[in-house]
């Protein structure tokens, strides 16, 4: 007997970016009669990809920054009947605001150090990130300080603040237990000034809260600071930093493994506009980005 009973219509599917090129997709399952054998998907109205049932999700990592798209999914059977297709979806890619791989520092500006000056990073012409994707010499370099309050302290700044996005740059480390203590971080302060920080998301060496193990910190107006040392070692040689923000959560990664969540402060849907490398405090040890 042949089988002409199509599957049920797949629901609930959401599209939800979560990086300048890429989209992820989730639904709800279809149901049939002999048995579900994998799912189409399309964009904007044209096939995109199969998935292999009992699969409901799906991930796009070659879209274009800034672009809406709009996403379905129709069911497909053992006997090759179709569903109809799912409700629509919609999302936007994220937008890069920022970048660059420190073929010099004129987008950079040297950041308020604990001492009260203003004191940046260096520019490093013999020193290159050997990630993947990562920029070859040079690099910017943080500079030991002649006190414990001459930090070495640089930002992009934005447009904006923003609430959802993250950031990321490669960070060389030069050993796996010394008094290092710097990084990257997202900030915000108020009105601009610098007098007045509302928003610290950090991620780095943190010579007061460990010497061997990287740590994330959250400092808001409101709530003041929470630090945590996280469970990775540190290890020499470069690593990916980034720290992400969801409107919800502040998120943590190193190398592409997430080392901490905290749920964002109350100051967190004010968004930051500054992204930070070095440190304000004296760094200790020479750093590269």
């Amino acid at each position: 007997v042949d089988d002409i009973e199509p599957p049920s219509t797949p629901t609930n599917l959401v599209a939800e970016s979560t990086d300048y090129n890429k989209v992820h997709l989730s639904w709800t399952g279809s149901t049939d009669n002999v048995a579900v054998a994998s799912y189409e998907v399309f964009r904007n109205g044209s096939y995109v990809a199969t998935v292999t049932a009992p699969t409901t999700t799906y991930d796009e990592t070659t879209l274009t920054q800034g672009t809406t798209y709009t996403y379905q999914v129709r069911a497909k059977d053992t006997s090759s009947n179709y569903s109809e297709m799912s409700n629509s979806s919609a999302t936007k890619t994220w937008s890069i605001i920022a970048q660059t791989n420190f073929a010099n520092l004129s987008g950079w500006t040297p950041g308020r150090v604990a001492d009260g000056t203003d004191r940046g990073v260096s520019l490093d012409a013999g020193v290159g990130s050997n990630l993947s994707g990562g920029s070859s010499a040079p690099s910017a370099r943080t500079d030991v300080g002649s006190a414990g309050t001459m930090g070495s302290y640089s930002y992009l700044g934005f447009p904006a603040p923003f609430a959802v996005g993250y950031i990321e740059c490669s960070f060389n480390d030069t050993a796996v237990n010394n008094n290092s203590r710097q990084g990257i971080s997202f900030r915000k302060f108020a009105n601009d000034d610098v007098t007045q920080p509302r928003l610290v998301y950090f991620l780095g060496c943190d010579s007061a809260m460990s010497f061997a193990y990287y740590s994330y910190e959250v400092f808001s107006a409101s709530a003041l600071w929470t630090k945590v040392v996280t469970s990775k070692a540190r290890s020499i040689g470069w690593h990916r930093f980034r720290i992400s923000i969801d409107g919800s959560n502040v998120f943590f990664s190193i190398d592409g493994t997430q080392v901490g969540a905290v749920a964002e402060p109350v100051e967190g849907p004010e968004g930051c506009n500054r992204f930070y490398i070095g440190h304000n405090y004296n760094v200790n040890q020479t750093g590269w980005y």
